[in-house]
């Protein structure tokens, strides 16, 4: 088990959450193409409210491609928290970008990516470590759908850090899951909490 290299790559503009987060995917696609050939892929937060991935998996490769979100909306195919979700299936990739900082049960979220995730699957999350409060009832609610929710998580929003990921993922969970990951900082900017394993 190990840490991931980077490397650099120049990216095109790009219709998803954030360039230096799609910089570190390619990354991701580069190093283990063949873990994107042919896969199911769950994308947890998966509604378009500023972009999406989805193009991206089916360029890469991927054969079958489920979003998930907590409301209707264009991109989701299954509505409910992941946390709840009993699919009856796994998962070769599952994928989280800009969700875990909006979602007030993001530590069961998490446990539960691992058991929605095949053997040898990889789970792939970035999220905001230093963004402004954003996405909620009463502020910027067209960047959440959380935010139309009928309940508290309407008004959650929290950054999340390595330390909230490790806080869950222990070094124990980590060695017992992953075989090799990467949890840190974005190295494209200091924005973004990221992980792939």
């Amino acid at each position: 088990m190990g840490k991931l290299p980077w490397k650099s790559w120049e990216g095109k503009s790009l219709m998803c959450q954030s360039q230096s987060e799609f910089q570190w995917m390619r990354e991701l696609h580069d190093k283990f193409p063949e873990r994107f050939q042919g896969t199911d892929v769950l994308d947890v937060g998966s509604a378009n409210l500023n972009g999406t991935y989805k193009s991206f998996f089916s360029q890469w490769g991927c054969s079958q491609y489920t979003g998930i979100d907590v409301l209707p909306f264009n991109n989701v195919d299954v509505v409910s928290p992941v946390h709840l979700y009993n699919p009856n299936k796994q998962y070769d990739i599952v994928f989280s970008a800009s969700q875990l900082e909006h979602d007030m049960y993001w530590k069961k979220s998490l446990m539960k990516f691992i058991e929605l995730t095949k053997s040898g699957g990889m789970i792939i999350i970035s999220a905001w470590a230093k963004l402004d409060h954003h996405g909620t009832k009463d502020d910027q609610p067209l960047t959440s759908l959380s935010s139309s929710l009928d309940n508290e998580w309407a008004e959650y929003y929290e950054n999340r850090s390595v330390e909230d990921i490790n806080s869950v993922w222990t070094s124990k969970v980590l060695e017992k899951t992953f075989s090799q990951y990467v949890l840190g900082m974005n190295p494209y900017d200091d924005g973004n909490v990221v992980f792939g394993g």
